[in-house]
């Protein structure tokens, strides 16, 4: 199996786990090669030699197509059923949960991977849809993506403890919902919307709480974007305040004289 996560994932490396499925090989004369079946991971363990991509104890059920030829084209669909996954400062705490994934990937010859139909769904935490494009060194040229969270209380504890433990905010408590789109080209964020939903924040070391939170927080860069969020009240270094709005601009410097 190392050899196949080779082909696709050079700095890959696989460590420890099972894989059970059926996969039926066509290989027309006249054709690219294709296998495709259903396959079913069990206690997989993988890394990199930099640990920046890790994961444990990670079991998934899949339906795989691949198409090796120009060009190579991988789509995979199914779930996953629990298992820790790091992605550079990004700690996935998955549990048992089911996770339904797609993931469709196209490749040119020595070119990166295309994603263009990016699906995540774990029910009631985090909901994601979008496309993105790897370089050949697998790092990300570009990202588009649309994300939900119906628990912010749930999301913190699967998804954000790592950014929240480099941020000095390990102990931070979540509650509500929010609306997330991103887009990156070039490495470079382009665009981003933040949409809180009756959010509370609350910092057990008493430095800061937030409750009610709503509004939006928009950025661009190409285009003059105004937005705002508000509060219904909470406390900072123990200090009491009411409801406020805070305004944001995002737009184009543009230079002297225009």
């Amino acid at each position: 199996a190392q050899a196949q996560v080779a082909g696709g994932w050079e700095a890959g490396r696989l460590k420890t786990g099972t894989l059970d499925g059926t996969l039926a090989i066509h290989a027309p004369t006249n054709a690219p090669l294709r296998v495709e079946g259903p396959l079913r991971f069990a206690g997989v363990a993988f890394d990199t030699a930099d640990g920046s991509i890790a994961g444990e104890n990670v079991a998934a059920q899949i339906d795989l197509r691949t198409t090796f030829g120009a060009p190579t084209q991988v789509s995979i669909d199914g779930a996953l059923h629990g298992g820790d996954l790091l992605f550079g400062n990004a700690y996935l705490a998955l549990q048992q949960r089911r996770v339904g994934i797609g993931l469709p990937a196209t490749q040119h010859a020595n070119e990166g991977w295309r994603l263009p139909r990016l699906r995540w769904d774990d029910d009631g935490i985090l909901h994601a849809e979008g496309n993105a494009a790897l370089a050949a060194d697998t790092t990300l040229r570009s990202l588009d993506v649309l994300a939900r969270s119906a628990d912010l209380s749930r999301l913190r504890d699967g998804y954000l403890t790592g950014f929240l433990g480099l941020a000095g905010l390990a102990d931070l408590q979540l509650r509500g919902a929010a609306d997330l789109r991103l887009r990156v080209e070039d490495g470079t964020l382009h665009d981003a919307f933040f949409k809180p939903h009756v959010v509370a924040i609350d910092d057990p070391r008493g430095r800061f709480d937030f409750a009610g939170l709503e509004g939006d927080l928009r950025f661009s860069s190409s285009a003059a974007v105004d937005s705002e969020l508000r509060w219904s009240g909470g406390r900072l270094h123990g200090l009491d305040f009411g409801a406020a709005r805070l305004p944001f601009g995002s737009g184009v410097a543009q230079a002297p004289g225009r």
